[in-house]
């Protein structure tokens, strides 16, 4: 059986996304954060924003049974913050709900005081 980090590593790869493109899909300020996550054996406390990244069950991920994918529509796809437009942060917010929307947007707020 796979350990925590190959699955982490192995659906990336699968969703031709880079590490630092994770990174932001689940607010993790480095790109080093994902390195060490697909570097462990066991969960990482980002699993549940790493499962939704990664379109696969949060089960899956946490213990490799289960079913793996989730079905998801075009509309639910993540948000890479340096790609969205007005309305694709709108649609993230609401998908997100109101815990992960505040850092959502704590995060653009940042962003855009940078000039970035």
């Amino acid at each position: 059986m796979s350990t925590y980090g190959e699955r982490v590593r192995t659906r990336r790869v699968e969703l031709g996304m880079s590490q630092k493109e994770l990174a932001d899909l689940i607010g993790a300020p480095y790109q080093s954060t994902i390195s060490n996550i697909e570097n462990r054996n066991s969960a990482s406390r980002n699993t549940l924003e790493l499962a939704r990244a990664l379109r696969v069950s949060y089960e899956w991920l946490e213990t490799g049974r289960g079913e793996k994918e989730l079905p998801i529509e075009n509309s639910e796809r993540p948000v890479l913050l340096t790609e969205a437009s007005l309305d694709d942060i709108l649609l993230e917010v609401e998908r997100r709900g109101a815990g992960d929307s505040a850092r959502l947007l704590a995060e653009l707020i940042l962003k855009n005081s940078k000039g970035g």
